[in-house]
């Protein structure tokens, strides 16, 4: 097979993988891409809905479904089901698809790395993006964010952007209890240390430290999963 690499601006021939390397034909180094010019790691999927997914759609990546006795091929060996995502939903992993899912049909969603996703941009100056709760197919942008956006920032209501996708990261935040704790649990809005709220999430403190704080109480915590770990509280008036 040939042309299986290919610089910036050269045609690109039918090949199996097809890499493009990321540099100038001068350069002596450079990054290799996989995927149509993508680093990413993707998953095969089933979708497990009765809707279609279109290629950019955020979605939710539940059990593993596999293996099976069919060949890779037709990505049926190995999947795991998809569904429509959950923002307010803890411990999540949510992934990309890659191309159109149509109801119960198999496909493919990234999971880590730079993906091509639905992305409202609200403004110009936002770097990053955050689950949307009112559309769960896509991600808003944002002050502070799990996920990087690479391009896509014009200051515009765009309807796609490119962003560094990864399982959520620790960040740090500030919160604002909703509720008494029970079994180390209670439940509070939750916001960026700029003071955007993110969403509404369980806050956890697995050593009972902070079983004085009540509805109303604020402090700082670690999310990762949709969860918050507290670290310090109260804070604030």
């Amino acid at each position: 097979m040939a042309n299986l690499k290919v610089n910036p601006g050269d045609a690109i021939t039918a090949a199996r993988h097809n890499q493009i390397v990321e540099r100038l034909p001068t350069d002596k180094s450079g990054s290799p891409a996989i995927v149509g010019g993508m680093n990413h790691c993707w998953v095969p999927v089933q979708n497990d809905t009765e809707n279609d997914f279109e290629e950019g759609d955020l979605v939710s990546v539940l059990d593993w479904q596999g293996p099976t006795d069919e060949i890779y091929d037709t990505q049926q060996a190995i999947k795991f089901l998809i569904e429509e995502a959950n923002p307010d939903d803890t411990g999540l992993t949510y992934g990309v698809c890659l191309a159109p899912i149509a109801a119960g049909e198999p496909g493919r969603a990234v999971i880590a790395g730079v993906a091509h996703v639905n992305l409202e941009i609200t403004d110009a100056n936002h770097r990053y993006a955050i689950l949307d709760s009112e559309s769960p197919r896509s991600l808003t942008s944002a002050t502070y964010g799990p996920w990087k956006i690479v391009d896509g920032v014009d200051g515009t209501s765009g309807d796609r952007g490119i962003v560094v996708f990864h399982s959520d990261p620790p960040q740090l935040v500030q919160f604002t209890l909703t509720s008494d704790w029970t079994d180390g649990v209670a439940t509070a809005t939750v916001k960026t240390m700029t003071g955007e709220t993110i969403k509404t999430a369980n806050v956890i403190d697995t050593l009972d430290i902070f079983t004085a704080l009540g509805s109303g109480d604020k402090g700082l915590g670690l999310m990762q999963g949709g969860i918050v770990y507290i670290i310090q509280a109260p804070c604030g008036a």
